[in-house]
């Protein structure tokens, strides 16, 4: 027969195992809710006015880089909730040595289409976006400029896709890629595109 003292101290014993054991079952089913938000509720930006156009300068004037040109187009977001940005990366292809991405506000009756030019025009005097931070808003739009700079002797170039990194729930990131953004540039004295 057990003395009492002994099922005091397995009482004892137990109870801060039940505890712990209770805290690890709790925390597995807080990280399987999360991950359950996270694989569900992608969040899908479209991007408008960026298939398949091309520009280039038509005139030549005296001190302009005409291996570089700028492509805007209008970044989507078509959901019911805020989207904050957290990071856009551009993918070009072989032809062009960079691109350069700059975020701005959607300016007001601007459209969904293509601008080429230089980055000022693209931009129409909107205000810049910080592209770690900005937030687009519920059924809103945002400006992307992408600055192509052509390699040295290549008759022009092409963005083939964006990679956009979303906050997600519970402090995660989601990354996105834009595979139909295809954007591209002529440098003069070709018709290639």
């Amino acid at each position: 027969m057990e003395s009492t003292e002994q099922t005091s101290s397995r009482k004892r014993v137990a109870s801060p195992a039940r505890a712990v054991l209770a805290v690890c079952i709790v925390a597995a089913l807080v990280m399987l809710a999360g991950l359950a938000i996270v694989t569900v509720s992608a969040t899908p930006l479209r991007a408008l006015g960026a298939n398949g156009a091309c520009g280039g300068w038509s005139d030549d004037l005296a001190g302009r880089d005409e291996t570089r040109i700028t492509a805007g187009f209008v970044l989507r977001n078509p959901t019911g909730r805020p989207v904050t940005i957290r990071g856009v990366r551009a993918t070009w292809d072989e032809r062009l040595e960079s691109v350069h991405i700059v975020l701005a506000e959607q300016v007001r009756g601007s459209g969904d289409g293509t601008l080429i030019g230089t980055t000022p025009f693209v931009l129409d005097g909107a205000r810049v976006l910080d592209a770690h931070e900005t937030v687009i808003a519920p059924h809103e739009n945002i400006r992307v400029a992408a600055e192509m700079q052509a390699k040295s002797l290549a008759h022009g170039g092409h963005l083939t896709g964006l990679r956009v990194t979303t906050a997600g729930p519970l402090g995660t990131l989601r990354t996105q890629d834009l595979t139909d953004v295809t954007v591209g540039m002529t440098t003069p004295g070709s018709d290639a595109c």
